[in-house]
């Protein structure tokens, strides 16, 4: 079961009743990017050993709780969405959270940096500035020999 799968089975309606429980603050309006994702091609994830979950994270330092989703090999950021919503959701997600309850998370999550054309200009923006500190880095190595 993947995203994509889940969003195929969901109303938009119960997807805003999640992310309005969870997110209470939060005033944006998701229904485009739920759109979007669901017309998102079903394909083939690349690695096989990668999957979504979704954990509730208890924090006693400063005694927040929130929810946290990612895959269990890399974060959400700075991925192309029609990848995002191939990725298999782990069981134990599947088994603790409603379809509603992960897609309302997901969609939070992969909205940090705004829509996917957003998020794909900062990751540029910093590709570039790793490119630069890179080459200063070099240049300031040869200075010193």
């Amino acid at each position: 079961m993947t995203i994509l799968d889940i969003l195929k089975q969901t109303k938009w309606t119960d997807i805003k009743k999640a992310i309005k429980y969870f997110y209470p603050d939060d005033k944006n309006n998701y229904k485009q990017i739920y759109i979007e994702l669901k017309r998102k091609q079903k394909q083939q994830h690349f690695r096989k050993d990668e999957q979504i979950k979704l954990i509730f994270v208890r924090e006693n330092i400063i005694g927040d709780s929130f929810y946290a989703i990612s895959t269990n090999k890399y974060s959400l950021s700075f991925r192309l969405w029609s990848e995002l919503v191939n990725i298999p959701i782990s069981k134990t997600t599947l088994q603790h959270y409603s379809n509603e309850d992960i897609i309302a998370h997901f969609i939070w999550e992969i909205t940090f940096y705004g829509t996917e054309k957003n998020m794909m200009s900062i990751a540029n923006e910093l590709d570039e500035y790793v490119k630069e500190f890179k080459n200063k880095q070099k240049s300031s190595l040869k200075k010193r020999r």
